[in-house]
């Protein structure tokens, strides 16, 4: 049975975590705001396709980075120590959950700094904004469960993103499709 108050502890647990060791929003904030600055240098206004592609390239590897972080930090013996106290079912909603909040967090930052540095091309901010990240959200969850898998291998971050991205390629095509009509 579904305990949500186990969700909402982890969820919480995951949180503190956060903010107590920053070094895993931060580093994803740092890329973020690196890379649009290096493509703000190259190409001050890109076309709109242009455009499109390169926003959702940046989430692209926004999102592997967000999910991979998340699993990487959590050791075998303290993955056991959840699951004894916990479903994993419990564990695995409220990962998928604080992932899915940091991810549209992220997504809306990188908005907002590509808005500032490269212009905006986006004719339908809403549709755009939230249709977007619903279908990154799909995308989000297709790299959740291969972080689950990966992240029990020995080579933890090659099969990572080897794995994850052609097996999501249907989602990044129909996302960056959805997205493109908005513009």
């Amino acid at each position: 049975m579904l305990n949500k108050s186990k969700i909402l502890i982890l969820l919480k647990k995951d949180v503190l975590l956060e903010v107590r060791q920053q070094y895993s929003f931060y580093g994803i904030l740092l890329y973020i705001v690196a890379t649009i600055f290096v493509l703000f240098l190259a190409i001050e206004e890109p076309e709109k396709e242009v455009w499109n592609g390169l926003f959702w390239i940046i989430q692209l590897f926004v999102c592997i980075n967000a999910v991979a972080k998340s699993f990487m930090q959590e050791s075998k013996g303290r993955m056991l120590y959840f699951f004894a106290i916990s479903s994993p079912v419990h564990f695995v909603l409220a990962k998928l959950l604080f992932n899915s909040l940091l991810i549209l967090l992220m997504t809306a930052l990188s908005l907002l700094i590509f808005f500032a540095l490269i212009g905006n091309p986006v004719q339908k901010i809403a549709t755009f904004y939230w249709f977007g990240p619903v279908r990154w959200l799909e995308f989000e969850y297709g790299f959740y469960f291969f972080g689950c898998y990966c992240c029990q291998s020995a080579a933890k971050r090659c099969n990572y993103g080897c794995s994850g991205i052609p097996t999501n390629y249907t989602t990044i095509d129909v996302a960056y499709e959805t997205v493109e009509r908005s513009i």
